[in-house]
């Protein structure tokens, strides 16, 4: 078996020289496919993951301010049900409907963590998770503060309406109380409007109108010491029992403002948090057209430099074989015109190299017929 000399090009015969440049050819716009697609397929794996979790980020921010306006609307809600069937049932009634709604934000949160840790969401996450204890700790608040208005020490139908109830009685047919009497009904209307419209103005107001009440039953002539006594007594109840009410008022309304604050807060934080979302997916998405444009001018630029390869590989191929072979032409064409003589290269032990070997002993044999041709006619 012949052995190929790796070191001289003219002695690999022309079918593998064919071959090797074909595969060279073939091999580089296979790499250059390879690396391309390689690149492409691995930035836009990352990149689909990245514009996934975005995404996903942002549809959980969704669903986590879905659950954050449920609990608010139930705590409105919880608020118009005290007024209708009293603190302990609506607080026992929406008590697990609001932890619900925050255990379903929970949840969410707990899917949001992951996938923002190590990043810049991560501290509003953080943020998102306190403000929901708070938003749990506040309605525990407003619970208890609702409690406290409705007791029957300190509610509008408790100690407060006993005490007005028990001046009115004793003011009752006597001579000389009428202011006291006007004060009581102007305490009463004053009382009213603060529990139809609690704010600290008519609170103030009944305040006022509860003192003159206590200044017009002492400037009462038609009563009796000891009745007087016992109205005023009844008087400063009233006032105490009005100022439980005020207080624990004044705490649903604390609530009520802290969560109106909390649910702001909250959701600029939730809409933070999705839009960040919403930014890596275009981000990734960019990332992908970005990668597929680079991928593309890197294929064009391997195929080109293939082309040129191949365009290298047929001008050697033809300087090395047809060059050969055109002298080999004209070597044969002097031989034909009688110059056998002449020299005929042998390069190589191709298929050129081969048919210069044998037009050599070709040019041998005639030498050698003609010799001894002339020597028969010389013989003759």
């Amino acid at each position: 078996m012949r052995r190929i000399s790796l070191t001289k090009f003219s002695d690999i015969r022309i079918r593998t020289k064919l071959a090797i440049g074909f595969a060279a050819v073939f091999g580089v716009i296979a790499m250059v496919a390879g690396v391309g697609a390689t690149a492409v397929l691995s930035v836009q794996s990352s990149a689909e993951e990245a514009s996934a979790n975005g995404q996903r980020l942002n549809a959980l921010s969704l669903e986590l301010q879905r659950h954050l306006a449920n609990a608010q609307r139930d705590i409105s809600e919880y608020q118009l049900s005290v007024r209708n069937t009293g603190p302990k049932v609506a607080t026992e009634i929406y008590t697990i409907r609001v932890r619900n709604d925050l255990d379903a934000a929970r949840a969410a949160m707990a899917q949001i963590i992951p996938m923002v840790s190590g990043t810049a969401e991560e501290a509003r996450v953080v943020q998102m998770t306190n403000q929901i204890d708070r938003f749990e700790q506040e309605f525990e608040r407003l619970a208890a503060a609702y409690d406290a208005y409705g007791t029957a020490d300190t509610g509008f139908e408790g100690a407060f309406r006993t005490q007005m109830r028990a001046i009115e009685d004793g003011l009752a047919g006597k001579t000389g109380v009428e202011k006291a009497s006007a004060a009581v009904l102007a305490a009463g209307r004053a009382a009213d409007d603060y529990n139809a419209r609690p704010a600290e103005a008519t609170a103030t107001r009944a305040t006022v109108a509860l003192a003159a009440l206590k200044t017009e039953i002492d400037a009462a002539g038609g009563l009796k010491a000891e009745d007087k006594a016992a109205l005023r007594t009844a008087a400063e109840s009233a006032v105490a029992s009005f100022a439980k009410v005020t207080e624990a008022q004044g705490m649903v309304l604390s609530s009520t403002t802290n969560f109106q604050s909390l649910v702001q807060g909250i959701g600029t934080t939730a809409n933070r948090i999705g839009a960040s979302g919403l930014d890596a997916s275009k981000a990734a998405e960019t990332d992908i057209k970005d990668t597929s444009e680079s991928a593309i001018r890197t294929v064009l630029l391997y195929t080109v430099m293939g082309a040129l390869l191949a365009a290298l590989m047929v001008v050697v191929l033809t300087r090395t074989i047809t060059g050969r072979i055109a002298r080999l032409v004209e070597a044969s064409n002097r031989m034909s015109l009688g110059e056998l003589d002449v020299a005929i290269p042998v390069e190589g032990r191709d298929e050129v190299g081969q048919l210069a070997e044998s037009l050599h002993r070709m040019q041998a044999s005639l030498r050698a017929a003609i010799e001894r041709l002339r020597a028969r006619r010389a013989a003759a």
